[in-house]
């Protein structure tokens, strides 16, 4: 399905950007039912998925009555990082003599479609209520300054912003040193 559908969009929207060989490649993808040809344009691609620093201005938003949560980020493709990593992937794809073609979703979509793969900073830590939702031991702020007992939160959530880099390792860490610190404490009785 994919196969079909990125040779679809390739033909009907960037069809004199390839060569005739690309083209006879894509019309395979097209006509594959099943299994893919190995000699379709697929087999010939390269997806990339980047990571850039963003201004971490998008929102999370409940939405009434629906219930619906949905990211609001008005002008997340207007951001630097989002030219900058363009410019980086279509300077490899020229490399290797290949065609670029910048996000499918918002390409093929329009709009501002991004891909986030760590949404970060839904529960910021800080160094009290009016500054996070959690401390930097994972500990949940009460409204009075306090602490809820036994709450923790330790993901990617509890980073204040964009670290700029893939934030596995970060996550990981964080998350090790809460568990450190809730079994040091004896926190929740264990």
């Amino acid at each position: 399905m994919i196969a079909r559908a990125f040779a679809a969009y390739g033909e009907a929207k960037l069809r004199d950007k390839f060569d005739e060989r690309q083209r006879q490649r894509m019309k395979k993808d097209l006509a594959a039912v099943g299994t893919l040809d190995p000699e379709g344009a697929l087999n010939y691609s390269m997806v990339y998925l980047a990571c850039g620093h963003d201004s971490s201005s998008g929102r999370i938003v409940l939405d009434d009555p629906d219930d619906h949560v949905r990211i609001s980020w008005p002008n997340i493709m207007c951001e630097p990082f989002v030219e900058i990593i363009n410019a980086e992937m279509r300077a490899h794809a020229e490399l290797l003599g290949a065609q670029y073609i910048s996000n499918p979703r918002t390409t093929a979509f329009g709009g501002n479609r991004e891909i986030a793969t760590h949404p970060l900073g839904g529960c910021p830590m800080g160094d009290d209520p009016s500054t996070g939702a959690v401390d930097h031991r994972g500990r949940v702020f009460d409204r009075n300054g306090g602490f809820h007992r036994g709450l923790f939160v330790a993901d990617g959530s509890i980073l204040p912003r964009s670290l700029g880099a893939t934030p596995l390792l970060t996550i990981s860490a964080l998350s090790e040193r809460i568990a450190e610190s809730i079994l040091a404490d004896n926190t929740l009785g264990i």
